[in-house]
C-alpha cells in the first residue's frame, strides 16, 4: 500500500488499531500513538534525524504515555 496523503495515512492507521480485538491493548496502542504524535508536534525540533524518532518510540513503549 502506498500512502500519499495524511488523510490516507490516518485512515490506514486507525483501521490498523481498530482491528486489535483486546480493548485494553487497543486503548494502550491508541494512547501511545497520541503520545507520540503530541511529542512530534510540541518537540519537533528534537527530531532532525530518524534516530530521535526511534528513541521516542522506544521511550513510549517502555514507559507508556507518561513520557
Amino acid at each position: 500500500m502506498t500512502i500519499t496523503t495524511p488523510a490516507e495515512y490516518t485512515a490506514f492507521t486507525v483501521e490498523d488499531m481498530q482491528s486489535i480485538e483486546d480493548p485494553e491493548k487497543r486503548a494502550r496502542c491508541e494512547a501511545n500513538a497520541l503520545a507520540m504524535g503530541r511529542e512530534l508536534l510540541v518537540g519537533r525540533e528534537r527530531f532532525s534525524a530518524m534516530g530521535g524518532l526511534c528513541a521516542l518510540a522506544r521511550q513510549i513503549r517502555i514507559r507508556g504515555t507518561s513520557i
